[in-house]
């Protein structure tokens, strides 16, 4: 499946294309093998696609309804519970999400606007399994959709 076709591929695909790019953009050393045809494909703005990706610590400071926001940004869909890359659930001072860069999903435990822990749970039991320094938020999706991108899309409309 090609990016910015007309069917979606499921979110472990796009999710495995978004940790790749993560890797080029962060400088991550290694010999990468891709397909020729790879090569040719259209990718998100490297901008805006650095500009769609957190890194979040424990003691970060952020509004719970901000990181919420930014993650339906990112293409993440609410779930009631976390169990595949790209969903996330707000339980009130607690946001879960699965980002394509975790092998688990994470758990942000809030006190007020600051990240109290980072955690890492196993989706099937949903419970914690470590502690985590910082967790990563990508994108989970090819077409990355911004305030800055909708006004430049308008600017371009006759």
């Amino acid at each position: 499946m090609l990016p910015f076709e007309a069917d979606s591929p499921d979110s472990r695909t796009v999710g495995e294309r978004m940790r790749f790019l993560y890797q080029l953009v962060s400088g991550v050393p290694g010999i990468y093998l891709v397909p020729a045809q790879s090569l040719t494909q259209k990718l998100p703005p490297w901008a805006l696609f650095v500009d769609a990706t957190q890194t979040i610590t424990a003691k970060t400071q952020i509004d719970p309804d901000c990181l919420s926001a930014s993650l339906v940004a990112a293409g993440y869909e609410a779930a009631s519970l976390v169990t595949r890359v790209g969903e996330f659930s707000r339980r009130g001072g607690i946001i879960d999400f699965f980002s394509p860069h975790h092998e688990n999903p994470v758990r942000a435990e809030f006190f007020g606007d600051a990240i109290e822990s980072l955690r890492a749970f196993d989706p099937e039991t949903q419970r914690s399994t470590k502690d985590i320094r910082e967790a990563v938020v990508l994108p989970v999706r090819e077409l990355i959709i911004t305030n800055q991108g909708i006004e430049r899309f308008k600017k371009r409309l006759p």
